[in-house]
């Protein structure tokens, strides 16, 4: 079976305050395409879908019925993140079991950080982004928001950021599954490693925010994978889709274990 793991889309009412930046025409096409390229069998969206730290889950709804609709008709499973863990629906982690007996864990990723894992954390959060939501009525507030997402994020100059803590989250995790993939940090990644002679991976599926659309293809038998890493803002040739993991996180890696 073949799964599309998809997380961070932070979906919105589409006002200035939103940072998923893709009209629903142009997503749809994108996720068709990708769907039928990798021969898709099931979509696994892991956290974060709707932004209910900014926006409520009926505006959300109401401004994305075509999206929301699409991914329920095609029987997606979802998981909850820390924008999204008040939704009546949705599962904590969902967990696949090959033929092999290879697992396979996926979860959003956030109860390895303060402000996501811990419930004094998420109510710091949450009320963060009340407040920014109602000081954006002044476009300086705006300006500065966004040169400061868009700098952390890595879109104006290089992205500084430190993925050892949610290494070491997945290295504890691989220790009884032989995948692990999370999200919420917004940096795709692919890391492997060996315990004794069993390979483990620790993939990350990225972001579909500003206009960016990355994830995870993964062959559950094969544990074979693809990073799908496309930008909206400049034309993709097919060939450019496909992202091959970096030979230096083994290291990382073995590091973060250290």
């Amino acid at each position: 079976m073949n799964i599309l793991v998809l997380s961070d889309l932070h979906l919105s009412n589409h006002d200035h305050f939103s940072a998923f930046g893709w009209k629903v025409d142009d997503f749809l096409r994108q996720l068709d395409l990708i769907c039928t390229m990798y021969c898709v069998d099931r979509i696994v969206l892991n956290g974060d879908i709707l932004d209910l730290c900014k926006y409520d889950w009926h505006e959300i709804v109401k401004s994305n019925g075509r999206l929301l609709g699409y991914l329920a008709a095609n029987d997606s499973v979802c998981l909850r993140g820390n924008h999204d863990f008040r939704a009546e629906e949705g599962l904590d982690h969902y967990r696949i079991t090959n033929s092999r007996g290879q697992s396979i864990h996926i979860e959003h990723g956030h109860k390895a950080d303060f402000f996501g894992g811990t419930k004094f954390g998420r109510f710091l959060n949450d009320a963060m982004f009340r407040g920014l939501k109602f000081l954006f009525a002044l476009p300086p507030v705006r300006a500065l928001y966004f040169n400061i997402l868009h700098r952390e994020e890595g879109l104006i100059g290089q992205r500084k950021y430190n993925s050892y803590d949610y290494l070491r989250y997945a290295l504890g995790l691989l220790a009884e599954h032989d995948v692990v993939i999370l999200g919420h940090t917004h940096e795709i990644e692919a890391h492997q490693s060996y315990r004794g002679s069993k390979l483990k991976l620790y993939l990350n599926c990225g972001t579909c925010t500003f206009g960016r659309f990355q994830g995870i293809v993964l062959d559950t038998e094969s544990l074979q994978y693809d990073l799908i890493r496309v930008d909206q803002h400049r034309e993709i040739p097919e060939s450019d889709v496909r992202y091959p993991a970096k030979d230096r996180t083994k290291t990382l890696l073995t590091r973060a274990a250290g």
